[in-house]
């Protein structure tokens, strides 16, 4: 029993010594940020103030601040609101709710701004308002550009293009003079930092040189060269018995530009004389200069009549030199020379002689006559021959273009078109153009006979095409006149006359008026930009030869012979003695006139009368006269009207 009660007593006791006092701990008020990060961008600063429970982070520049995740570490057992990790707009300021344990709570402003640029770059420096526009090269701080030589520095305004964010002054888009090199520009980036750039501008040096004017002031009166600035050639006539080796030009040129042989120096012109002008840019052209003395430099005349007669006559004398039977078939179209030969169609083929003695060099035959009949089947037309650079091109009624070596008659290519071609070809920059009955003006490369465009007409194109500063005058029998784009054949104008036209059109000098026969039997002049009217000319009947311009003159004919003031349409002078007028030609100060009556006129161009000598043919004249100069010149009233 006692031990029983001793073990009580024990236990007992043990239990009152292992008491304790259990203290429960109260709930914490920690509440702060801790740390506040960016994670998806670039951070520059990141201050977090537990004072003011301001939180400020600088991002890198140009920052998009509408999507940043943040990344947030708070007290411990305190939570945050919005949640870390969430993506955020801080454009403006957010709101930040930390919650303690105990669930106290305080607000953080967080505040992101981005970082302002110190970018200042010019990268961009140009001239829209130029033709074309010019943009400058930008080599660290220096801006260098090169304008046309006819720009106004003092009135340059330039487009500026800049790093984000900067401004520069003077300002883009303003007016600024370059006439004082260089021009400083200063570029203030967004942090207010800056850095200039110095604009230097130079005006490129002219590429004008050309022969605007060219005088013999020693002469009585002053004569004038006409300028041709396509082919560089200045041709002149002088008094007769002028001595061309003792002649003193007097030369104006495009401004700043230089000739050689100098102007006021005396020259030799028994021969072309080559002038070369340069350009302030240092680049060249070559004009030659023919100077000739009426009825002095002429050599030979060539004509060939319906029954195939061809004719060398002296063009001073009238007289004869040789002739020659071409194939027995008549001859309708004007010759061409070439390196001694004399070139021409008849209806079977074209055949070449030699330009002194007549004799036959070669003969092309055709696979159809050349000659083509009209409607009312009258056969009055054929192809002219027309060389360029040794080759020779012509049309034939078994609708072939060909073209053949000059000096062999070996053909190079042929093309064939939808039908028979009156027309005779034109060549200018290496391409051939060409009109033909299927009613179409063609484009042909001039070596390889690869067409390049194709104008599809009203009617059949038996006018040939002249072509001057990149533009194709045609006309058709529809009675259309149109002007064409000689790079895409794409029509730029059309003028209707109402009645079919068989003459071609040729242009005045100064290349501003196109001329042109019609059946209605007037003459037309069209402004060539526009296609309007300029003036008609009513004649006695149908036009059916081109008319020819020379020195402010129109000479054309139909059963009368008529000369025209090119300026106003006015008649000059009309002959009635020569019979209708099938072909002309005006060179060296004489007229040459074939026509229905079998002869050749020469007359005087200033009155049409003044018989100087008449050729008999034998038979009906539809061809154009061809002149071969002693300088190796070849002129001719080409089917196109147009001196070649």
């Amino acid at each position: 029993m006692k031990k029983i009660l001793f073990l009580l007593t024990a236990i007992s006791f043990i239990l009152y010594a292992c008491k304790e006092t259990i203290t429960v701990a109260p709930k914490s008020a920690d509440k702060q940020i801790l740390t506040f990060k960016i994670n998806n961008v670039t951070e520059e600063s990141n201050t977090v103030d537990q004072t003011s429970r301001n939180i400020r982070i600088v991002v890198a520049p140009k920052t998009d601040r509408k999507a940043l995740i943040p990344s947030i570490t708070v007290s411990a057992k305190a939570t945050i609101s919005p949640a870390t990790g969430i993506a955020q707009d801080f454009t403006n300021p957010v709101k930040y709710t930390v919650t303690a344990e105990d669930g106290t709570s305080q607000i953080y402003t967080v505040v992101v701004d981005v970082k302002m640029s110190s970018e200042k770059a010019i990268t961009e420096f140009k001239f829209s308002g130029l033709n074309p526009e010019v943009k400058a090269t930008i080599t660290g701080l220096n801006i260098e550009a090169t304008v046309p030589s006819t720009t106004d520095l003092k009135t340059l305004v330039p487009t500026i293009i800049l790093s984000a964010g900067a401004t520069v002054s003077p300002e883009s888009g303003k007016a600024q003079d370059f006439t004082t090199s260089p021009v400083k520009y200063t570029v203030t980036a967004e942090d207010g930092t800056k850095q200039d750039y110095l604009v230097k501008i130079t005006i490129a040096k002219s590429t004008e040189k050309q022969i605007t004017e060219f005088r013999l002031a020693g002469l009585n009166p002053d004569v004038l060269g006409a300028i041709d600035q396509i082919t560089g050639n200045i041709t002149l006539t002088v008094p007769f018995g002028t001595n061309l080796k003792t002649l003193v030009p007097t030369i104006k040129l495009s401004t700043l530009a230089t000739v050689s042989p100098l102007s006021g120096v005396n020259q030799d012109f028994t021969n072309p004389v080559t002038y070369t002008v340069k350009a302030e840019d240092g680049t060249t052209k070559v004009y030659k200069v023919f100077i000739s003395i009426p009825g002095e430099d002429l050599q030979t005349l060539f004509v060939g009549n319906d029954n195939g007669d061809f004719y060398a006559i002296n063009p001073k004398t009238g007289n004869q030199q040789w002739s020659v039977n071409v194939d027995g078939n008549p001859i309708r179209c004007n010759a061409t020379c070439y390196k001694g030969l004399v070139i021409v169609t008849a209806v079977t083929g074209t055949f070449a002689y030699d330009v002194k003695t007549g004799e036959k060099k070669w003969g092309f035959k055709t696979g159809a006559s050349i000659v083509g009949a009209y409607s009312s089947g009258t056969q009055w037309l054929s192809s002219s021959p027309m060389v360029s650079n040794g080759t020779v091109y012509f049309g034939s009624f078994d609708k072939k273009v060909y073209a053949l070596d000059a000096l062999t008659g070996t053909k190079t290519w042929e093309y064939t078109t939808g039908s028979g071609i009156k027309s005779s070809p034109t060549v200018v920059n290496n391409v051939v153009y060409v009109g033909s009955n299927d009613k179409k003006m063609y484009a042909f490369d001039a070596k390889t006979g690869a067409k390049k465009w194709e104008y599809l007409s009203k009617d059949f194109v038996g006018s040939s095409p002249a072509v001057v500063n990149n533009v194709v005058y045609g006309a058709d029998e529809a009675g259309e006149i149109f002007a064409l784009n000689a790079t895409s054949g794409v029509k730029i104008w059309g003028y209707s006359t109402g009645t079919g036209i068989r003459s071609s059109p040729t242009l005045n000098t100064p290349y501003s008026f196109l001329i042109i026969g019609c059946g209605d039997g007037k003459i037309y002049a069209i402004d060539v930009k526009t296609g309007l009217l300029k003036w008609k000319y009513q004649t006695l009947s149908s036009i059916y030869s081109s008319p020819f311009t020379e020195a402010g003159s129109i000479y054309s004919g139909d059963a009368w012979m008529y000369a025209i003031n090119v300026g106003d349409g006015t008649k000059l002078w009309n002959n009635t003695s020569v019979g209708v007028v099938n072909g002309l030609m005006v060179t060296s100060g004489v007229l040459y006139v074939c026509g229905n009556n079998k002869k050749v006129y020469c007359l005087d161009p200033d009155n049409g009368s003044g018989v100087k000598w008449v050729f008999d043919t034998s038979d009906i004249l539809y061809s154009t006269p061809t002149m071969l100069t002693t300088y190796g010149n070849v002129f001719h009233g080409s089917i196109s009207g147009n001196e070649q």
